[in-house]
C-alpha cells in the first residue's frame, strides 16, 4: 500500500460516520417522523449493521493509505 487517497474518498469513514451518526440517533431517543418507535429503532438497526459491514469490508479491501 504506496498510494494514498483522500479520507472522504474511503468507504471505512463514510460507514463510519452513518454508523455513528445512527447511534446518535438512537441514543437520543429520536424517531423517524411518522413511524412506529418499534420501526423506527429497527430501522436505525439495520443501519447500524449494515454501515458496520460496509466499514468492515472496506478495510479489508483496502488498497490505499489515506493522506494525513
Amino acid at each position: 500500500m504506496t498510494d494514498t487517497k483522500a479520507r472522504w474518498a474511503s468507504k471505512t469513514v463514510w460507514a463510519t460516520l452513518i454508523m455513528l451518526l445512527s447511534v446518535a440517533i438512537r441514543g437520543n431517543g429520536s424517531n423517524l417522523g411518522p413511524l412506529d418507535d418499534q420501526i423506527s429503532s429497527m430501522i436505525l438497526e439495520v443501519i447500524t449493521v449494515a454501515a458496520a459491514v460496509v466499514g468492515l469490508w472496506g478495510r479489508i479491501t483496502a488498497s490505499k493509505k489515506l493522506s494525513a
